[in-house]
Order: structure tokens, then C-alpha cells, then sequence
């Protein structure tokens, strides 16, 4: 402040303080139960080794596993796993049914991670796509960030790609999927 002076400021910035983390979780399998997930599955999904390993029963479906978490519609929600397959696997949020949900996934078989969405009436869409050279047999960590009606994806601490969908994508149900065979470790819900 100043009284009848000349005052000047320089170098100000106004920042906003991040999301407090009121909720977080890691299941990371070693002792051989799924805690977490204890909703619907399809497919068929053991703990082996220490990790989470999912097939689906045929081509036409795939595999996914969901977990109990209820989230408030202005919450930020990051879901965030460690994957290892050679097809399609990731996570599924805003899930409403069996045939109704969206996804963000690493798609070993093409290079490229996606974000979409799965509807009886259009099949599997994809939204958004980005290439990636993904090492073959690794795992990979994939981050997803839901706030409102974004979704942000970062893949081995990268930024990768981002969407606006044009509804909440946190009111829905969570969990992981693939469409082939893969395995899951160290889980996070924030």
C-alpha cells in the first residue's frame, strides 16, 4: 500500500491452489486379493503373481473390472494404473451399463493411446488418438485425470492427450478393461 506516494509492483502472480486429495488409494495385488474390486466384471479376472490379469471370454467382448467409489459430480477423480499387453487395455469411467461407458487405453497393436467412448447403437468410438512407441513386453503406466467433462491422459509421466466430452465424465462407475488379455498393477484412485 501507499499514502500519497508513488508505488510500483512488478512481478505478481495470482495462483490457484490445487484440488485437495481427500481420497487416495493403491492396490498393488501382493496379497493376492483385489480389494478394491469387488463390483461387476466381465470376463474372467484372477490375481496372479502379484498383478491383476484380465481375458475376455471371446472377441466380441471384453474384459473389464470395476470398483466401488462414489465421486461427487464437481470432484477431480485421477485413476492411474501400471498395464501390460500386447493389444488394448486401459480405463473405463463414466461406466452406466455394460454397453454404455468411455475409455482412455493403450493400444499396444497400433501405437497410440486413446480416448473414446462404447455404446450399443455406435460400437467402440475413438475420440481422440495420439501414436506412441510403446516397448514391447514392458509395462506402461497409464494416468487418467476426469474433472467435469475433461479427461487428460498422461502415459509414463508424459502428458499425452486430452478431451471435452459433452457430459459429466465422473458420475458414472470406474474400472479397468481389455480387450484381449492383460495385467494391471499398483492401481491408484485419487
Amino acid at each position: 500500500g501507499a499514502n500519497n506516494s508513488v508505488a510500483r509492483i512488478d512481478n505478481i502472480a495470482v495462483q490457484i491452489l490445487p484440488p485437495e486429495i481427500t481420497f487416495e488409494e493403491t492396490e498393488d495385488f501382493d496379497d493376492g486379493i483385489a480389494d478394491r474390486f469387488t463390483a461387476a466384471q466381465a470376463g474372467s479376472w484372477i490375481v496372479d503373481n502379484g498383478k491383476f490379469a484380465a481375458n475376455a471370454f471371446s472377441t466380441d467382448v471384453s474384459a473389464w473390472s470395476q470398483f466401488d467409489l462414489d465421486v461427487g459430480a464437481s470432484y477431480l477423480l485421477r485413476l492411474s494404473a501400471e498395464v501390460n499387453t500386447a493389444a488394448v487395455a486401459g480405463l473405463v469411467f463414466d461406466k452406466y451399463a455394460e454397453n454404455d461407458f468411455k475409455f482412455a487405453a493403450l493400444s499396444k497393436s497400433t501405437n497410440e493411446i486413446l480416448i473414446g467412448h462404447y455404446t450399443v447403437k455406435s460400437g467402440w468410438q475413438v475420440d481422440a488418438a495420439i501414436n506412441y512407441v510403446f516397448d514391447t513386453g514392458a509395462d506402461d503406466k497409464i494416468e487418467v485425470a476426469l474433472k467435469g467433462s475433461t479427461v487428460s491422459v498422461v502415459v509414463n509421466d508424459q502428458a499425452m492427450l486430452g478431451y471435452a466430452f459433452n457430459a459429466l465424465v465422473v458420475d458414472g462407475d470406474y474400472g479397468l478393461f481389455s480387450d484381449n488379455s492383460a495385467s494391471f498393477d499398483e492401481v491408484t484412485l485419487r
